[in-house]
């Protein structure tokens, strides 16, 4: 992982912005996906602990956990 780009914040805001609109859908295919292509980047070390918290609700999914976190954010 060490030799990912780190991702631009901008990036990340807009990617948290997507979740947010697909978790209100409860798609979980859609969510899956954009975890899936933040995969090619590294997660700057203030966001880990947030990014882990949320790909682990997203991943039961636990949509409730998903929104409210993305809605703190």
């Amino acid at each position: 992982e060490a030799d990912l780009p780190e991702i631009e914040m901008g990036t990340l805001a807009e990617a948290y912005e997507a979740m947010q609109e697909i978790a209100a859908s409860f798609d979980y295919d859609s969510m899956m996906f954009v975890f899936q292509s933040l995969e090619k980047y590294r997660i700057p070390q203030k966001e880990q602990e947030f990014f882990s918290q949320l790909k682990a609700a997203a991943k039961k999914p636990d949509w409730e956990t998903v929104y409210k976190l993305l809605n703190e954010k």
